[in-house]
């Protein structure tokens, strides 16, 4: 029912990073502002496009680009593929409002 939103770039893009101890990371799943409680931040709150980045130590070690075309976004799952990693790097691009986007969850689904 919640969800981070931006301080809105205009024309920019917006970064969300996760940091967590190294694991294998299998799946990346962001879920869009669609269920937010406040039913005036469910559309128009969202983006373009998202590159999902992997980074270890520092370095990127996969990313893809993501449509998240529509309102409210629905981006698909990001399967990784069991890639070992400490972060992940969300560059949010194409803001249907230029004052603040978001999105309501990221899950990071990995090997332990």
């Amino acid at each position: 029912g919640t969800s981070w939103f931006s301080s809105g770039p205009g024309q920019g893009d917006s970064i969300f990073t996760w940091s967590g101890p190294a694991v294998e990371i299998e799946r990346i799943e962001v879920t869009g502002n669609g269920s937010h409680s406040n039913p005036d931040f469910r559309t128009n709150y969202g983006f373009a496009s998202m590159t999902v980045e992997v980074l270890s130590g520092g370095q990127v070690v996969f990313s893809q680009v993501v449509s998240m075309a529509g309102t409210p976004d629905r981006p698909g799952p990001v399967d990784v593929g069991g890639i070992s990693g400490d972060q992940v790097r969300l560059i949010l691009s194409g803001h249907e409002d230029p004052s603040c986007g978001g999105f309501s969850e990221l899950r990071v689904i990995a090997l332990v």
